[in-house]
């Protein structure tokens, strides 16, 4: 059911984004920065197209192939109005540091979280890795060069003294491909460790066809000093049982994901989105499930840049609080 609601969705994305023109001039054409195909970011982004569309009269939203560092930076650049990042990345890049140190990204805004996603360090049930320190001489799958998954495997290797380099001078490989690829090597037993960030993920679903896989844990001290030095990071457990070899539950870390504005949005555009996603979190959990746990106090969380002045005007409309550190600025 859920692939046969993806096909659907990536149909209608198709279409609409074949409608580069339109008859009526108030038509609001609106540029939503998703994610590669088979990430969990395409049809959470085809979700909201198609709600926003069905909600805000004259809008003619469209998803454009994007990650969640590339979304940032191009709706920084105005080149896109809206995308799917994470908090992390989104307080990285308002800041000015680690992968966004060329300047400070002050033209985005939040809108709010919309969903966690774990981080989840996969192997075979039977392989001998038991712990994060075990992966510096393995072979590993860690997503696309340049890409946030990349970024949060290498952060979390960071916080056990490991870098790339360490892989591969103690004989491992750093593989850097996309989900579908991880889940081909890992079947083929070409890669020890994997990361997917799905819950539960299809590609270990997929890679449990052949053999049960299991999660690696990260253990309390480590999620204390990703959370500490990497705001918008989150704890996550990986309960018993949600994976054929899961056996025991796996603490991990988890990171929130998020829709971010250009600051330049209009405040009644960004208002009238901000209600389209928190009102109608059933019609879009037929594209993406978990969006049917959401409401508007869960978007307000993790949250740990500014909102957006239609985003905050639709939370403060429902009774919430707003935070010093998100409050709009102009």
């Amino acid at each position: 059911m859920k692939k046969n609601w993806v096909s659907i969705l990536i149909a209608a994305v198709v279409l609409v984004g074949m409608m580069t023109t339109t008859p009526y001039a108030q038509d609001i054409m609106l540029r939503i920065g998703g994610g590669v195909m088979g990430g969990p970011f395409y049809p959470m982004a085809a979700a909201i197209m198609m709600v926003a569309n069905e909600s805000i009269p004259k809008l003619v939203a469209t998803v454009i192939p994007g990650e969640s560092v590339s979304n940032l930076k191009k709706i920084d650049a105005g080149s896109v109005d809206l995308g799917l990042t994470y908090p992390v990345w989104a307080y990285d890049a308002w800041v000015g540091r680690g992968i966004f140190h060329d300047k400070q990204y002050r033209n985005i805004r939040a809108i709010g979280k919309i969903a966690i996603h774990p981080f989840q360090l996969t192997v075979p049930v039977k392989s001998k890795i038991t712990s994060i320190k075990d992966l510096r001489s393995k072979n590993l799958a860690v997503g696309q060069k340049g890409s946030g998954t990349e970024f949060h495997f290498h952060r979390v290797m960071e916080s056990y003294g490991m870098n790339w380099d360490d892989v591969r001078k103690a004989g491992g490989k750093v593989n850097f491909v996309s989900f579908g690829e991880m889940a081909e090597l890992m079947k083929d037993g070409r890669v020890d460790c994997a990361i997917f960030p799905s819950y539960p993920d299809e590609h270990i679903m997929e890679v449990e066809m052949v053999f049960p896989c299991r999660v690696l844990h990260i253990d309390q001290e480590h999620v204390d000093m990703i959370k500490s030095k990497y705001p918008g990071t989150v704890f996550f457990t990986v309960p018993k049982g949600t994976y054929k070899g899961q056996d025991t539950a796996a603490t991990t870390v988890g990171f929130a994901t998020m829709v971010i504005a250009k600051a330049s949005m209009p405040e009644d555009l960004a208002y009238g989105l901000t209600k389209a996603i928190y009102d109608n979190p059933q019609k879009l959990a037929k594209g993406f499930p978990d969006f049917a746990k959401m409401t508007p106090a869960f978007g307000l969380e993790d949250v740990v840049t500014p909102l957006h002045t239609g985003a905050a005007k639709y939370f403060q409309e429902k009774g919430l609080k707003i935070r010093p550190e998100i409050q709009p600025i102009k």
